[in-house]
């Protein structure tokens, strides 16, 4: 019912009044067989603990600790203790080491997958490949708008429909199809140029930049040449951009895109 704690140096008698003495019921916490013993912790530093004797007796004090029997560390003790703290340096930096590499490495890998891997698309080896930075995408696409999502368009693009060898995707191209996909690219021009809040050149109409969705209705696509302006001003575009074939002839002189390019460039696409 009562714990006595008592504290004094090695060599020294201990003290008759303990340092703490405190009134607690033990019998909720202890068997009538128990196992007696020591732990001990260490934080983020290596350290070592040893006990050099102990005395324990049942329903009395225990007897004093005699200092010229109890045990000592030795000097060979004490260099085991410091090959230790050597060991298990090294490990430590070992294993650092092993990290670094198998990061370094994992980064090296994807590096190479990516580059070798990775697919381009055909206006990308025309062009060259475009890259940008994520804030740049985010702030161009307004924190990533769920209306920038395309609708999966399982027909593909209206060049492979028109040139590809099999000859059934052709047969379902009849005349009235065809007039339909013209419409579609027209109505998406018109809403670029006119009816848009600002004005949008595509500077890119061709085959390949029309999707064909299941139902045969056209979305023109690939904006990465485009520019905007506002209505009623002149487009600012200095330099010639474009596929061959479907630039308008005065684009080389004028140097300026405009609406009236992408109509140019709209009437290649219906001779095709």
């Amino acid at each position: 019912m009562l714990i006595n704690v008592s504290i004094s140096p090695l060599g020294m008698p201990k003290a008759d009044r303990p340092l703490i003495s405190y009134l607690v019921d033990l019998s909720l916490v202890i068997d009538d067989y128990m196992y007696v013993g020591f732990s001990a912790a260490t934080g983020a530093i290596s350290a070592t603990h040893n006990v050099h004797g102990w005395s324990f007796r049942i329903g009395g004090r225990a007897e004093d600790l005699d200092p010229l029997n109890l045990a000592s560390l030795s000097n060979a003790g004490t260099e085991k203790v410091v090959q230790r703290k050597g060991f298990e340096l090294g490990i430590t930096l070992a294993s650092i080491t092993i990290v670094i590499l198998v990061i370094a490495g994992a980064f090296h890998v994807l590096h190479k997958i990516r580059n070798e891997n990775e697919i381009l698309e055909e206006w990308e080896i025309e062009y060259g490949a475009h890259r940008f930075r994520y804030s740049e995408l985010f702030f161009a696409t307004r924190g990533q708008d769920e209306l920038l999502v395309n609708d999966y368009v399982p027909c593909g693009s209206l060049d492979k429909l028109l040139f590809d060898n099999d000859h059934q995707k052709k047969k379902i191209l009849t005349w009235e199809k065809r007039y339909k996909i013209l419409i579609g690219v027209a109505q998406a021009l018109l809403y670029l140029h006119e009816e848009c809040d600002q004005r949008v050149v595509h500077r890119d109409v061709k085959p390949s930049n029309v999707l064909i969705d299941a139902n045969l209705d056209a979305r023109l696509g690939d904006f990465g040449l485009a520019r905007i302006y506002e209505h009623g001003n002149n487009s600012q575009t200095t330099h010639i951009v474009g596929t061959l074939g479907y630039i308008a002839p005065e684009l080389t002189r004028t140097r300026k895109a405009t609406t009236s390019t992408d109509v140019y460039s709209y009437g290649i696409l219906m001779l095709k």
